[in-house]
């Protein structure tokens, strides 16, 4: 979004430069003008061109399930002392 209001920006200045001035309107006037709309389409195009990107790149992404194991695997499935409290506890809180 922020590519797409930078280039909107550059076009309204680079169309405040080229086109002649106008006797009624301040060239500041003329950017100030066309930088709100120059920004906004830029902002409203650069969207629509990361929507699109996202649906073609979208199409080859796939799901994957994935179990979290502990740091050492192995204790995982020895048998646990019975006096022993598996998961610590936070008695302060």
């Amino acid at each position: 979004m922020i590519v797409g209001a930078v280039v909107g920006a550059l076009l309204a200045l680079l169309l405040t430069v080229i086109y002649p001035r106008n006797a009624d309107f301040d060239p500041a006037q003329v950017f100030g003008f066309l930088l709100l709309g120059g920004v906004a389409i830029g902002v409203a195009v650069s969207c629509l061109v990361a929507m699109v990107l996202d649906r073609i790149v979208g199409r080859s992404s796939t799901t994957v399930v994935v179990d979290r194991l502990d740091a050492n695997s192995t204790r995982a499935f020895e048998n646990a002392d019975p006096g022993s409290d598996p998961q610590p506890s936070n008695e302060n809180s």
